[in-house]
């Protein structure tokens, strides 16, 4: 079948054609616009040529090729009769895959939801558990900080006690799924200040130590053990704080 020259209506055949962008474009071609009047008319004469060259260009083809036409029309009507034929395998067929969906593929979908599901569980669960110890631990830390013992008083027991706590807090914290928690993200900070403070304590008190003559802090710790074990408790203290 041959092809009719169809160029000059290339704007109506582009994918992009926007019937309102050419009526603005006739428009502008048919008046000046300076006037105060739009003319429609000859716009309208253009569009009603092209509507009938169009139509006798479509006539002009159909007389020029009616052989094509007809065998292309006697092709579609046996393409009709063989879809019929094979209409029932067809329906059968999407009806075994109807089936394979309900009894397979969703099942399988639920199965695989499920299981994301319970493995997401399985994670909040973990999570939970993890938080109860930094919790107890958290609490461990409060009571300390809360009592009215002095970090400073010998044989230094709270002081030693909390830094081992925040030490054991902030190793177990690290792990990446607690600073999740809003909680423990908040705590950091304090803790923080906590560990500042106990290490504050414990350099103070081995500035102390240090203030003492070497012969005079032997002569004084040879009869007095509990000093000497609360000297040593500060140093203990001081590794748990570095």
């Amino acid at each position: 079948m041959e092809n009719s020259n169809l160029s000059e209506y290339g704007d109506y055949l582009s994918k992009s054609f926007n019937a309102g962008e050419l009526a603005n474009r006739l428009l502008l071609e048919t008046n000046n616009t300076q006037d105060s009047e739009i003319e429609l008319e000859t716009s309208i004469k253009k569009l009603d040529f092209d509507i009938s060259d169009l139509n006798s260009k479509i006539d002009d083809s159909v007389r020029e090729n009616s052989g094509l036409l007809i065998e292309e029309f006697a092709q579609v009507e046996e393409f009709k009769d063989e879809i019929k034929k094979i209409q029932p395998s067809v329906n059968q067929l999407n009806n075994s895959f109807q089936r394979l969906e309900d009894e397979i593929i969703k099942p399988y979908n639920e199965c695989v939801n499920l299981q994301m599901a319970l493995k997401k569980v399985h994670q909040t669960n973990k999570l939970l558990r993890s938080l109860t110890f930094a919790i107890y631990l958290i609490n461990k830390i409060e009571e300390i900080d809360k009592s009215e013992n002095n970090l400073s008083v010998k044989p230094f027991k709270q002081l030693y006690n909390l830094s081992t706590l925040l030490r054991e807090l902030t190793s177990y914290i690290n792990n990446p799924s607690l600073k999740l928690i809003k909680l423990i993200r908040d705590y950091v900070q304090f803790s923080e200040i906590l560990i500042k403070r106990c290490q504050n304590v414990i350099q103070v008190q081995i500035r102390n130590l240090l203030k003492f003559p070497i012969q005079e802090y032997v002569t004084n710790t040879a009869g007095a053990g509990s000093d000497q074990d609360a000297e040593k408790k500060v140093h203990e203290v001081y590794q748990v704080g570095r």
